[in-house]
């Protein structure tokens, strides 16, 4: 997947070069609500991301279609820039969620009872556990995100639905 290589290789980069004037915040100019999504602070907070992007979008482009996930990916986790960044902001977080969202909507009922408790703890670990260690976490971006996503993907989903009627 080219969007986790693009993260890995700005984090690369970002080991040589102060990358931080991209994070977004209330008062950023429009760009940085999509460059934000690629600075990480350390390896593992850059690595959570990565993973739970891997294993989500692994499951999503089996059951979706890639483009429709792509859009709604690219627009929750810009939007969820846009409106929860009042601190300023990094971190590829709002994209995981907003796969998250995809996946509660388009893959319910796909899977076992066991898998989704798998998927689903793993939404809900990351979304409440992070911002009890770190509390300068940027809580409503993964709210937003994830609240954004899944109203997308609800949309998209009745739209398809209706179109095979």
């Amino acid at each position: 997947m080219y969007l986790i290589l693009a993260i890995i290789l700005v984090f690369s980069v970002s080991r040589f070069y102060d990358l931080s004037f991209l994070a977004a915040s209330s008062d950023s100019e429009w760009y940085k609500y999509i460059t934000f999504q690629f600075i990480h602070n350390s390896f593992l907070h850059m690595m959570v991301n990565v993973i739970v992007i891997y294993l989500y979008w692994k499951t999503i482009k089996k059951h979706t279609l890639d483009w429709l996930a792509i859009l709604i990916v690219a627009t929750s986790s810009t939007l969820s820039g846009y409106l929860g960044a009042s601190l300023p902001t990094i971190g590829a977080s709002s994209i995981a969620f907003s796969l998250v969202g995809i996946y509660m909507v388009f893959i319910w009922g796909v899977f076992s009872k066991k898998e989704l408790i798998k998927y689903y703890g793993l939404a809900i670990l990351f979304l409440f556990i992070p911002p009890i260690i770190n509390h300068s976490l940027a809580f409503l971006v993964h709210l937003y995100s994830l609240g954004i996503s899944v109203s997308l993907s609800l949309i998209m989903r009745n739209v398809l639905y209706v179109r095979k009627k």
